[in-house]
């Protein structure tokens, strides 16, 4: 039943096991879960139930005799309620009645603790047992006389069902915050892409204007607007219209598309067409000298609907208020107005128009650095220049806010030595120029800053270097961009990768971990010789019963925790433990020639630990043991709550040994017996009848033979 409930993380599985598990172990009409609420009343989380009989699932009860007894108390002090037959005189009218109306005529109730924080953080343990429901086991029929070992293994089973539900609790919570985690991620990666479309769209601003410049005829312009454009927004086909100087009619100069086929025709054919004022989306903008979006073009052009082409926009290049020319785009896909894109190509055509007439461009340049200026001082990213011995030339103000300054000028005048003052690591501004040197750029060149302040903070950088016409460097241009969330949010997911991966190796061992990560199923592995190790505490179950339970725990840890240390001391694997057992094996995953001898070893020196802990406690308990060695298959099976356990005649043997065995004492088969006789030393005990077995004759370890 125990590993059932532990085969799951689901709060709702593990309750519907515990109650299903309980009512077949115990034959009786009725189990239920009764969880306690806040306001003294409490509710059926879950029932198994008998036919013919009344259900309460769901059902909302206040027990009347609950407020004036101290029943509450008694149960956190993990006390348990046992009633053969409700019609005692000892039984109060109350509850009894209660309890006839849900047809009860005997029950028995266990408590369910968990342990919780309290918001007293002066307390160096702030932590304390509440009851997070009962257990309730119920006899319809007839009057019922509970047997103790009813009630021992439902002590056992509630204890688990608690740890159960703190252990999906815990899980719930993890997952909600792995959850989030992965949400700030996906927030982040958000805000990396628009960073880098914002990098993307300066430095295309950079490099068309220099381009531009460079040219010296209007048409080599154009032709180098309409591709990088359009290349850049990523959009399907773009086309430049001129107005003809003596018609006034406009004429398509040349149009632009990738290596597309199907857009070829179409472009054959606009070259033929001619737009008069205020015609057609061209001469709209020609008349209102003003750009324009269209969202389905394709409704007032057949060419364009031939060729499939949705979205378009149009943007003129004008000097001193005339039309020099109209440039279109268009999209396959129908697309709401984007008015970030149309200001990034006004802003490269006004730069196009002032080449054009560079002698009356004085006013057009005015407004092209304007409109420049605005796309860079607005920009989230920092832009800067920098002189090749590491002093800023400009940079726009969101550098100076990332930096801690108030404005531009302040941080040019108080950064006399960018590889000193700004760097944390004093050879980084080096490794910058290097990287430059390599492609003449550098992109995503993470580092280490300091702010005005002092503190710290993560950039990432992309820059160029410029140079003359002799190829003489002038300087360094780019962006930053502040990655300090970004570094936070991985460092954060790397340390949750590792916390999980930690737990699972707390849970399974490393190389079954490993073969389950890798999407492995069910795991079963058959191993010859494996030496298996059952011990249980003697007298546990009756010191349980005068000690809390936190000061229970605080032991069964301890004394567990020494022999983990054991386990690992003598390169053996721990199983698992059940309550006040513990399971150890050799020869299984950690190969070693002498597993048998190992696990000996150990169990003389598990007695020897636990006498030492119990001289410190002063208790007494003491350990049987018990040993057998033989072939296993051991695996990992289900697909919720693995655990790698071991399977065959060999486990039940050992397990025989250890519950036939003699308290104090460790008691192995004539298997073990014959194979370590020459190194410790043995009393036969005779023949023992063993459960499933017959007669066999065992022996008692006594010690090392010298």
């Amino acid at each position: 039943m125990i590993d059932k409930i532990n085969q799951s993380l689901n709060l709702e599985e593990i309750l519907e096991t515990t109650v299903e598990s309980v009512r077949e172990f115990l034959q009786c009409d009725r189990v239920i879960i009764y969880r306690l609420l806040a306001n003294g009343h409490g509710v059926v989380e879950k029932e198994s139930l008998a036919p013919n009989y009344l259900s309460l699932l769901g059902m909302t009860i206040f027990d009347p005799c609950f407020p004036n007894s101290n029943i509450l108390e008694r149960y956190k002090q993990g006390h348990f309620s046992i009633i053969s037959n409700i019609n005692r005189p000892d039984i109060q009218e109350c509850y009894a009645e209660m309890l006839r109306k849900f047809q009860v005529k005997a029950n028995l109730v266990l408590p369910i603790l968990i342990t919780e924080e309290t918001e007293n953080k002066n307390q160096i343990d702030n932590s304390e047992i509440n009851v997070w429901g009962l257990l309730i086991a119920h006899q319809c029929r007839e009057n019922r006389q509970w047997e103790i070992s009813e009630t021992d293994l439902l002590r056992r089973l509630a204890a688990q069902t608690a740890i159960a539900i703190q252990q999906a609790q815990l899980y719930q919570y993890v997952e909600s915050l792995n959850q989030e985690l992965i949400d700030n991620n996906l927030f982040l990666q958000q805000e990396i892409t628009e960073r880098k479309r914002a990098e993307a769209e300066i430095r295309f601003l950079l490099e068309t204007t220099q381009s531009i410049n460079n040219t010296d005829d209007f048409h080599s312009a154009l032709t180098i607007m309409l591709q990088s454009c359009c290349q850049l927004i990523d959009w399907d086909f773009s086309e430049a219209w001129i107005p003809n100087q003596d018609t006034n009619f406009l004429e398509c100069s040349q149009g632009w598309c990738p290596q597309k086929p199907d857009l070829f025709e179409c472009r054959d054919q606009i070259m033929k067409l001619i737009f008069s004022h205020n015609n057609g989306l061209p001469g709209r903008i020609f008349a209102s000298k003003k750009s324009e979006w269209v969202e389905d073009f394709s409704t007032e052009s057949k060419l364009a609907a031939v060729a499939d082409l949705k979205t378009a926009f149009g943007v003129p290049i004008i000097v001193e208020n005339k039309v020099l020319a109209i440039l279109i785009f268009f999209n396959k896909k129908v697309l709401h107005e984007q008015l970030h894109i149309m200001q990034l190509i006004e802003a490269v055509a006004t730069q196009l128009g002032s080449l054009v007439q560079r002698k009356q461009a004085e006013e057009s340049l005015i407004i092209a650095e304007q409109r420049y200026h605005e796309i860079v001082e607005n920009a989230v990213d920092g832009i800067f220049q920098t002189t090749p011995s590491g002093r800023f030339i400009s940079a726009n103000m969101a550098l100076a806010r990332m930096y801690g300054y108030s404005l531009p000028e302040e941080l040019i005048k108080n950064t006399q030595d960018i590889s000193r003052q700004l760097y944390v690591e004093a050879n980084r501004r080096q490794e910058f120029i290097s990287a430059i040197e390599v492609d003449n750029a550098v992109y995503n060149f993470e580092s280490l800053v300091y702010r005005k302040d002092g503190n710290t903070m993560w950039i990432s950088e992309n820059a160029r270097a410029v140079h003359d016409s002799q190829g003489k460097l002038l300087y360094y241009e780019g962006t930053v961009s502040n990655i300090s969330e970004r570094k936070i949010a991985q460092e954060a997911l790397k340390l949750q990768k590792q916390q999980m991966q930690e737990l699972l190796l707390n849970i399974l061992p490393a190389k079954i971990a490993q073969r389950l990560q890798k999407g492995a199923r069910a795991i079963a592995d058959s191993f010859d010789d494996v030496s298996v190790l059952f011990a249980d505490l003697v007298g546990f179950t009756e010191f349980s019963s005068n000690v809390s339970p936190i000061e229970l725990v605080e032991l069964l840890n301890l004394i567990f925790s020494e022999f983990d240390q054991l386990t690992q001391k003598h390169r053996l694997e721990k199983i698992k433990t059940i309550g006040d057992a513990y399971m150890v094996v050799g020869g299984l995953l950690i190969k070693q020639e002498e597993h048998l001898q190992a696990i000996t070893n150990m169990a003389l020196e598990m007695q020897a630990c636990l006498d030492r802990i119990c001289i410190q406690q002063q208790t007494s308990l003491t350990l049987r043991i018990g040993i057998h060695v033989g072939p296993v298959v051991a695996g990992v099976i289900g697909q919720t709550k693995f655990i790698y356990d071991l399977w065959g005649d060999t486990v039940n043997t050992a397990s025989r040994m250890e519950s036939s065995g003699i308290d104090g004492k460790i008691q192995v088969t004539s298997v073990v017996y014959q194979r370590l006789k020459e190194k410790f030393v043995f009393e036969e005990r005779g023949e023992v009848s063993i459960k499933g077995k017959g007669n066999m004759t065992t022996y008692l370890l006594s010690t090392i033979n010298n």
